[in-house]
Order: C-alpha cells, then sequence, then structure tokens
C-alpha cells in the first residue's frame, strides 16, 4: 500500500504538490494570524496594563453631581468640582471603609490677596517738583500680552525741611496740589519715595490630609527647603497677634495660625513694570503752576526717567510671599532689601467657580461634537482690581466673611490711600498665614505629567488649554494657554499655597469637602476583573454616604476641541465687544477606554482566528475533494482487483498526512521566516501546536472525501461515456444563453465540488470582512483619547500584516482552487475541443462559472459576516457596511479574476491529442 502511494505521489505530483500547497497555506496563514493577531494584543494589553492605574482609582464628588456613564468622556473642571459638599463625617466614615487604601480630600478654600511688598524709589536728597509714577501690569496668557492693570500717580517732592523728621505742607500748597490734580507728596530730605506696590493679585488656598496626600503622591519628597504640614487636630492661634477685632472694639475673636507649602513653579508669566520719572516742568512751585495750569498740564508735561524697569511681586517671586517685605532702587535696578516675615494676616475674596460647557450645533473643525463654554454677565467686584477686555466665564462667589482693611496711604500725605492686606473674620475667627516649606509639583510621584492616563490634578497643575483653530475652524500653531490674574477667566491656576484640612474645616464649617481621591487597597488586575474590584469599593462608598464615586481605571484623556466665543457690546452687561477666541483643546477624560479596548481586543482575536480556522477547514475539504475525483478511477479499479474496501479510505489518509507534515513544515517555516521579518511576536506555544492542529485539520477535512470514497461505485466509473443529466437537471423555467446554459449545467453537474467551493468562498469573503471590519472597529475605538492612539501607533504594522495575510489567504486558497478545478476537467476541456469548441468560448464558460460562483460564495458570505457584526454591536454606521462590504467584494472578485487568469492559460496550453490519448 506504502508503494502505491509513493507511486501516484510520483505520478501525480502536480496534483500532490496542489494538496500539499493548501496545507502550506493553511499552516502559514494560521501562524502568521495568529502571530499579528496576538503581538497586537500583547502590545495593546501591555500598554493599558502599564497606564491602567493613574493616580487614584476612585474619585468621590459630592451628591448632586452629574452622573456619569462608563466611556463618556467628561470635561476635566467634572472631576475638581469647585463648590464643597462632602462633610468631614464622609471622609472619615471613608476612610475606615474596607477596600480603601487612601483617601485623600481636597478643599478649595478662596482666592486670597497677596501680601503688599514696599519700595523705595529714587535716592536720598532727590531734586524737589513733580514726579510721576506708572504702573503696568502685564500677563502672557499664552497668545500675547495681556494689560490686566495699570496706575498712573502725580507726586509733589517737597523741599521743605523736617526738623526731628516732622514734615508738613501748609493747607494753601495742598490746595494747589489738588488743583495740579496731584496724588501724594513726599519729602525728598526724609529719603526716598515710600510707597506701596498696587494690585496685590489674589492666590488661590486650598486644604489637603498631610498624611493621606503623602500615601497619594508623596509629598514630602516633592518638599525642597523648610517642612511640611503639620498633622493637626486644632488650630493653634497666633502667638504675637492672638486676638483681632471686629467693627465693635468688643467683638473680640480668636487669630488662629494656619500652616501652608507653597508651590514654587506654577506655569505662568506675571510681571509689574514701574516707571518714576522727574517731569520737567517750567516751576516747581505749586503756588506758581496752579496760577498757570489746571489738572490737565502734568500729564502732558515732559520728563526724565529716574527708573523704567520690572518691579518683583509675589507672583514671580515667591520668596516675597511674606509681611513687611522692602525693596530699593538701586540704579537701574529694583533688589529686595528685606524678605519680611513669613506670618501675614489672611484677606480672602472669592472663591472660584466651574465653567459651564453647551451642545453646539453642527461639528467641531475635527468633525467630532462641538462644544461651547458659556460666558457670564460682567460683574463688577470691590476686591478685584483687574482692568483688562478678557470675557468672563466663571462666576464670583464672594465668601461671606467680613473684611476688615486699614488705612494705608500713598506717601507721605495721608489722603489716597490703596487696597491693601489686612484680615478677614470668617466663621467668627481672623487668621494669619504662616509659610512652613517650599515645594516643588513636578517632583511629585504621582503621573500627572504622563499624557496617557493623566487625570485633572488641579491641586498641583491646572488643565492644559490649547488653542487649536481660530474662530472660522482654520489651524493655528498649537498655542498652551496660561492663567493671568483673572480668576474669572478660561484657564484657572492651581492652588499656590496648600494648608490643612483643619483649617479648611474652621473657615468653611463641616462641609468643605470637594473632591475625594482614593486609591484601593490590594492587587488591581488590568482587565474587567480588577475594574469590579474596584468597582465594587464605589458602590460601598455611595452605599455608606450617598456620594457619587467614579472608577477612574483605565481613563485616558481625549481630546477634545470646544470653543470660547466672544459677546458684543452690551451683551452680559459688556460695555464693549470682546472677539471670539477660536476653538481650544482640551483633555476630556473617557472613563473605561482601557477596559473597552481590552473587550474590543478580545473580541476581534476570536473572531479572527475562528475566521482562519473555518477559510482554512474549507480550503482543505474543496482540495482533498478534488484530489478524491482525481483518484476515483484509480480507486474503482484497485476496488475491481481485490482491493479491500478499508484499502482506499487508507492509502488516502496516508497521502494526506504525508501532505499535510510536508505543506504544514514548509508553512510553518516560511511563517516564522516572515514573523521575524515583520518584528512580531513569534508565538511559541502556537509554534508547538501548528503540526498537531494541521493534522487535526487534516482529519478534519477528511471527512467529507472519506465519504465521497465510500459511495465510490466501481462499475459505474469503468463504464464509458459521460454522465447523463436527468431531465429534471435539464429544464430549467427560462431560457440561458448557450454558454450561461452550459454553466448552470457544469455546475450543476457538479453540485458537490460547486457547493464546497460556494463554502469556501463564503467563509473567505467572511474572513476579509470580519477582518477588516475588526481592525476598522478597532481603530475606531482606540482612536480619540491619548492612550488609544499611543496603542494604534505601537500596533500599526502587526494590524497592517494581519489584513494583509488575510487577503492574501482568500486570494490564494481562490487561486489554487479555480486552477485545481480546470486541471481536474481537462478530459472535458478536450472533449469540447474536439467538438468544435473555440478557446474563447470555454474561456468564457470558466469567466462564468467562476464569477457566478464568487458572486453565490462571496455576497452571502459578506451579508453573514455583517449579521454578526450587528449581532454583536447591535449598531454598525451605514458609512462603515458600504466600505467593508464594497472593499471585500472588489478584492474577492479581483482574487477570482487572478485565479481565473492562470487557470485560462493552463486551457490555452491543453492539446485535444494529448487528452483524448489520455483518455
Amino acid at each position: 500500500m506504502f508503494n502505491y502511494v509513493f507511486q501516484t505521489i510520483g505520478r501525480q505530483w502536480r496534483q500532490q504538490l496542489f494538496g500539499s500547497g493548501g496545507f502550506l497555506i493553511a499552516a502559514c496563514a494560521f501562524l502568521l494570524l495568529n502571530a499579528t493577531t496576538q503581538t497586537i494584543v500583547f502590545q495593546a494589553r501591555t500598554i493599558i496594563g502599564q497606564n491602567w492605574r493613574p493616580t487614584y482609582d476612585l474619585v468621590v464628588l459630592p451628591s448632586g453631581t452629574k452622573s456619569v456613564e462608563s466611556q463618556q468622556a467628561v470635561p476635566p473642571d467634572h472631576l475638581t468640582d469647585l463648590n464643597p459638599g462632602i462633610s468631614y463625617q464622609q471622609y472619615q466614615q471613608i476612610k475606615q471603609l474596607s477596600g480603601v487604601a487612601v483617601a485623600a480630600p481636597i478643599s478649595f478654600i478662596g482666592n486670597a490677596r497677596f501680601p503688599i511688598p514696599f519700595i523705595n524709589f529714587g535716592s536720598q536728597n532727590m531734586a524737589p517738583g513733580f514726579y510721576s509714577l506708572t504702573w503696568k501690569l502685564s500677563a502672557d496668557d499664552g497668545i500675547h500680552q495681556q494689560n490686566e492693570y495699570q496706575q498712573h500717580e502725580l507726586i509733589y517732592a517737597s523741599d521743605v525741611k523736617c526738623p526731628n523728621q516732622n514734615c508738613a505742607l501748609s493747607p494753601q500748597t495742598k490746595q494747589y496740589l489738588s488743583t495740579l490734580g496731584v496724588d501724594t507728596y513726599f519729602f525728598p530730605s526724609k529719603g526716598p519715595y515710600l510707597t506701596g506696590i498696587p494690585h496685590p493679585g489674589t492666590f488661590l488656598l486650598a486644604a489637603i490630609d498631610p498624611t493621606a496626600e503623602d500615601q497619594l503622591v508623596h509629598l514630602k519628597q516633592s518638599i525642597t527647603s523648610g517642612e511640611a504640614l503639620p498633622v493637626q487636630d486644632h488650630l493653634q492661634v497666633d502667638p504675637q497677634f492672638p486676638t483681632v477685632t471686629g467693627e465693635n472694639i468688643a467683638d473680640v475673636y480668636p487669630n488662629y495660625q494656619i500652616p501652608v507649602i507653597l508651590n514654587q513653579n506654577l506655569p505662568g508669566s506675571i510681571t509689574m513694570q514701574a516707571t518714576f520719572t522727574h517731569l520737567q516742568t517750567s516751576s516747581s512751585d505749586p503756588q506758581v503752576l496752579a496760577a498757570q495750569h489746571d489738572a490737565s498740564y502734568l500729564p502732558s508735561v515732559p520728563g526724565q526717567a529716574v527708573f523704567t524697569g520690572l518691579v518683583p511681586i509675589p507672583q514671580n517671586d515667591i520668596q516675597l510671599f511674606h509681611t513687611g517685605s522692602s525693596l530699593n532702587q538701586q540704579g537701574s535696578a529694583i533688589h529686595v532689601e528685606n524678605y519680611g516675615d513669613n506670618v501675614f494676616n489672611l484677606n480672602l475674596v472669592s472663591r472660584p467657580s466651574n465653567v459651564e460647557y453647551q451642545f453646539m450645533a453642527g461639528k467641531a473643525p475635527d468633525g467630532n461634537p462641538a462644544y461651547q463654554i458659556k460666558p457670564v454677565p460682567f460683574q463688577a467686584d470691590q476686591n478685584e482690581e483687574y482692568q483688562g477686555n478678557a470675557l468672563a466665564f466663571r462666576s464670583i462667589q464672594p465668601l461671606p466673611g467680613i473684611m476688615y482693611q486699614p488705612t494705608i496711604y500713598i506717601g507721605d500725605s495721608f489722603e489716597k490711600s490703596y487696597t491693601t492686606n489686612y484680615y478677614t473674620v470668617y466663621n467668627n475667627a481672623g487668621y494669619r498665614v504662616a509659610t512652613t516649606g517650599l515645594f516643588d509639583g513636578r517632583k511629585l510621584s504621582a503621573g500627572f505629567a504622563d499624557a496617557l492616563n493623566w487625570l485633572p490634578e488641579n491641586t498641583y497643575t491646572p488643565s492644559q488649554t490649547v488653542l487649536s483653530y481660530d474662530a472660522n475652524g482654520k489651524p493655528l500653531a498649537p498655542k498652551i494657554l496660561q492663567p493671568t490674574t483673572y480668576t474669572q477667566g478660561l484657564t484657572l491656576q492651581s492652588p499656590l499655597a496648600l494648608t490643612t484640612m483643619t483649617a479648611a474645616r474652621q473657615m468653611l464649617g463641616d462641609n468643605c469637602i470637594n473632591v475625594i481621591r482614593i486609591r484601593v487597597a490590594g492587587h488591581i488586575s488590568p482587565d474587567e476583573n480588577g475594574w469590579k474590584q474596584v468597582a465594587r469599593v464605589a458602590q460601598l462608598i455611595h452605599e455608606r454616604t450617598g456620594l457619587q464615586a467614579l472608577v477612574t481605571l483605565g481613563s485616558s484623556p481625549r481630546p477634545t476641541l470646544v470653543y470660547v466665543p466672544g459677546v458684543s457690546a452690551g451683551e452680559l452687561n459688556y460695555s464693549q465687544s470682546i472677539p471670539p477666541l477660536g476653538w481650544v483643546q482640551e483633555r476630556w477624560i473617557s472613563f473605561g477606554a482601557g477596559l473597552l479596548y481590552l473587550q474590543q481586543l478580545g473580541v476581534t482575536q476570536n473572531v479572527l482566528l475562528s475566521g482562519v480556522l473555518l477559510v482554512c477547514l474549507a480550503y482543505l475539504v474543496l482540495n482533498l475533494s478534488s484530489l478524491v475525483t482525481a483518484q476515483r478511477r484509480q480507486f474503482a479499479i484497485l476496488s475491481a482487483v481485490g482491493w479491500r474496501p478499508w484499502h482506499p479510505p487508507l492509502a488516502f489518509l496516508i497521502q494526506v498526512v504525508l501532505m499535510a507534515l510536508s505543506g504544514g513544515i514548509a508553512g510553518l517555516l516560511l511563517a516564522l521566516g516572515l514573523t521575524l521579518l515583520i518584528g512580531a511576536a513569534i508565538p511559541w506555544n502556537l509554534v508547538l501546536w501548528t503540526l498537531p492542529g494541521i493534522l487535526a485539520l487534516a482529519l478534519i477535512s477528511l471527512l467529507v472525501p472519506l465519504w465521497q470514497l465510500w459511495r465510490v461505485r466501481p462499475l459505474e466509473l469503468l463504464r464509458s461515456g459521460s454522465r447523463v443529466v436527468r431531465g429534471s437537471q435539464r429544464t430549467l423555467p427560462f431560457q440561458l444563453p448557450t454558454a450561461l446554459s452550459m454553466t448552470v449545467r457544469n455546475l450543476a453537474r457538479s453540485r458537490w465540488r460547486a457547493l464546497i467551493l460556494l463554502v469556501s468562498l463564503f467563509c473567505s469573503s467572511g474572513l476579509l470582512t470580519l477582518t477588516l471590519h475588526g481592525i476598522l472597529t478597532l481603530r475606531q475605538t482606540l482612536q480619540g483619547t491619548l492612550l488609544g492612539d499611543f496603542v494604534l501607533l505601537q500596533t500599526a504594522i502587526p494590524q497592517l500584516c494581519g489584513v494583509l495575510f488575510t487577503m492574501i489567504l482568500a486570494v490564494l486558497s481562490l487561486a489554487d482552487l479555480l486552477i485545481m478545478q480546470v486541471r481536474e476537467r481537462q478530459q472535458e476541456i478536450g472533449v469540447l475541443q474536439a467538438l468544435g469548441w473555440r478557446p474563447g468560448m470555454i474561456r468564457g464558460m470558466f469567466l462564468q462559472e467562476g464569477l457566478l460562483l464568487a458572486l453565490l460564495g462571496i455576497v452571502p458570505g459578506i451579508g453573514a459576516a455583517l449579521w454578526i457584526v450587528l449581532a454583536q454591536k447591535q449598531y454598525l454606521p451605514p458609512l462603515t457596511v458600504a466600505e467593508v462590504a464594497a472593499t471585500v467584494l472588489l478584492l474577492l472578485l479581483a482574487g477570482v479574476l487572478v485565479g481565473i487568469l492562470p487557470a485560462l492559460r493552463v486551457i490555452n496550453r491543453l492539446s485535444v491529442l494529448q487528452v483524448l490519448r489520455a483518455e
């Protein structure tokens, strides 16, 4: 029997080669698609696993906060709710819950005034006369310099001598100065012109739990000087000023000292420029000038600059965050003479608020849904010295405290005061800020700089906002917006000072917490089980406290375009028009993006591998069926000369095993080479199972050929002549052209072979459809978030190779099957040529057969694949359906044509005499 097998292989080497080629294609395709698919899944899972846990696993928001669904994108403000609503008791309850490792609260207390430094302009014994001092506060908002405050003062330097440092002007001189519009005066004999820097601005004060914050972000490691915040159970009164008084002298309040640490590296560029000028008046006598001019004279007089330059302020020199700091002019520069004490009175002004977003009609410039930020009406606040023309997007929320300000004056006139920093009685107490240390927010162990799993963390760094398009949707060079001194602006500065939660409770009461960040205990695996583990803790928090807890595992920023509008004059109480800024890109947060990606990767992997197995199985069934058909006459002869019934199937089984081993080994080696070439990971576990898998496929594929062998009738096969088609098969309800009629008859006569070929086409088209749709769906799913885009970038080559290998498998299998079909029907082709059929008619018949089979197999295959997709997803964009279906149909029709062309070449090379002689 083995001799017969090897003789058959040598005699019918072409058929055996085609059979081995089928196993080669199956082994190569199976291993390559497994390698590419597993590479995609492995790389994606690795990236997602590395970015699975951001800084915190849960964020707890006040009750009444808008709920967020899984995989929904929300603005960054949603996770930093600036309206406190969580009680300290709820925080303590959450800390004790099972599964909570760290619970770190944040309380955004409010905007407080910076301390005011004092400055000396000029030198000792300056020339008497008139001077002007112009202050100009500018801030770089990332687009251009904004002038946010400007003040102009007219100053008189009197030559009056000051015995015992007691200087004074006569009432008549003061009247002359008032006529000229002079704001203040000083006496050069006493020293340079001393004044305070106006517009101190505000900083945001927030409160944390020092122990929890150190556990969450290792805050102590970021301390650059001084000490960390102490752990407090209660506040200490200030040892120097233990009490403050109210409006009535009898109203005495405790004056608490609150410790703070300062963030020394906040973004932003704010500068204060001063110009101190000696005016070149016609006379230095106020009486002479008042007799000749009015208040419009001095502003128009030219002068000689005494100083022009930048003046240090607390916004750009953190060491000026003290009381009693003094600066001196030394030539053309300002030097800090004394940084003062590290304690000053706390003067709270307002509380920050969130911005509000609205849906817009149409699409954003990138084609995604459009949003805009809603401007708020103009509010004139007596505590805000802002003079810019920026649009307000955050409403002012005054703190219900009582602010007390002493009378501090400009110069020596004691007639014009400026706003200074005194204290605020809030919740029946005054407060003094005591700086304990500085920290660098960039040195925190939290991954705020990791863009893939970044979460809003306004405690240390503001959310990034990038101007990307103008108001008309035209792209611009990206510009990052920077915070300014405007507390109602679009960008919000992070807290400069952090204090303890004990201080927040004293100032705001028990409901002082804005958000709580939770780190869950134990190992959290990067999969659905890990998600459920954290979700159970979130559910427990909600059940015990009624607060909303959002799972942040696997979350990733989704760059979202938001329109920043303008206003017209008179709209929303604005006195002048403000043009729109354009489209800014914000980092919205897509919750559960990593979990969705993992689920989609699993579905894609299962669908692709199942499709490969089905296509290989159908291809091998048809291949082996064709091989059986070619050897049926031989098996009939062997059965007639005495072979037992089980001998032909056994001989055929041996042939198939040899072909499977040879083709499988060749395909395995080829696949390994290609896998190394494209840089994909070699799945060694699958490599070891490839040959057993190919043998298993061969045995499954043998079921149909063995059934065909079992039905072999030796007498019928040995009878000469062609098979007679029954009348029921000849009759059609309509008349067809001769060539098309012949095509239909041929398919009907070899219905089993046609059926198997249809199944192969069905599976090939289904596989290619599922592959293309799986890759497209995976890309659509991943696109949008920074994590998904990074996964796409890292897996681009394996994805392209997977599609390419699937297309090659489909096209090669179809071409191989069609060529094999032509070789099987050589006798029929020779008979037709002997009867007078021209080669063109025969080629047309085979072309029609191929196209008809392609349409009958491909269209249902595409439909079945799309039905599977719809059943899984329950929704599929129509454009995706059309693109996938059209692409697959065109590719497979092209594959059929590619397969038919070699078949037609075989027809052209056939000789009638050789075919009939072989017969």
